[in-house]
């Protein structure tokens, strides 16, 4: 996980450097393991594959799938967290720990019922 923290610091030290070019890292998470207030912990399959794309002197990141679509970036002494709100405004959050523990939250609200998720796995860099 060396490689994982060295970009996390890196670009969090450019990012606070003035006058950087556009310096980036592309994660690439596996979920492995959903949490619900309905079923606890189990194994989800095929696991939830997400990847980021951080702009880090712009704190801004890109969600990458079909589309990509712009997220928070939140930088934080033990990681990073990529905050993204749906069309329909429900919260996604991922939280990148140094060592590449990760976790992902899905706040979802289905008419009057509330159905949060949680995800946990790992991240990497894939630059």
């Amino acid at each position: 996980m060396g490689q994982f923290r060295s970009a996390v610091l890196t670009g969090l030290v450019l990012a606070a450097s003035a006058g950087q070019a556009n310096a980036n890292t592309t994660f690439l998470c596996s979920f492995p393991y959903v949490v619900t207030p309905q079923d606890g912990t189990r194994r989800y399959r095929p696991a939830l594959v997400l990847r980021y794309e951080a702009l880090w002197t712009k704190k801004r990141a890109y969600a990458i799938g079909d589309e990509a679509d712009e997220v928070s970036v939140v930088p934080n002494r033990g990681g990073v967290s990529f905050v993204g709100v749906t069309a329909a405004g429900e919260v996604m959050v991922t939280t990148i720990a140094k060592d590449g523990q990760a976790v992902h939250s899905r706040h979802l609200v289905d008419g009057t019922d509330l159905l949060p998720q949680q995800f946990h796995g790992r991240c990497r860099d894939s630059d």
